[in-house]
């Protein structure tokens, strides 16, 4: 079963990355106080990035991210200029939490993190119904897990 990225993931992705485009425009200003060639140039180059990264390489991260639920596994493709299928089975999920700012509860945005032996594997940007369908498909392994 594949599990659906929130419809507000882009825009949240957005607005984390507008306001680190704020910060530096006030770093940007503060240079501007003692040099003003030194500030347009920083300026054009914040903006440059800004525009790349959200018209090409925020759309394009969101739609090349696919989680789906497999029998006895969670599958996690992603990546935009590397590629890369991550499969975590239920068995090796240690700890399952999930996490949201006080912004991406707001727009439904949460993200799940299963704690395995060998690290932490993020899911992010999924609605909170299914984050809650991950969970309990871990504690049903784990109970099969106990009883056989």
């Amino acid at each position: 079963m594949k599990l659906a990225l929130s419809k507000n993931y882009y825009l949240l992705l957005q607005i984390r990355f507008a306001t680190g485009f704020a910060v530096s425009a006030f770093i940007t200003g503060a240079v501007a106080a003692f040099s003003l060639a030194a500030a347009a140039a920083l300026g054009t180059v914040f903006t440059a990035i800004y525009i790349f990264f959200a018209a090409f390489y925020i759309r394009r991260f969101t739609t090349a991210l696919h989680y789906e639920l497999e029998r006895g596994r969670i599958s996690i493709s992603r990546g935009v200029l590397f590629k890369r299928r991550i499969f975590v089975p239920y068995y090796a999920v240690r700890y399952f939490e999930m996490r949201s700012t006080i912004l991406s509860k707001r727009l439904n945005v949460y993200c799940a993190a299963a704690y395995t032996s060998s690290g932490v594997i993020r899911i992010s940007g999924i609605e909170h119904k299914d984050a809650r369908k991950i969970i309990g498909l871990m504690e049903e392994s784990d109970e099969r897990e106990k009883e056989g």
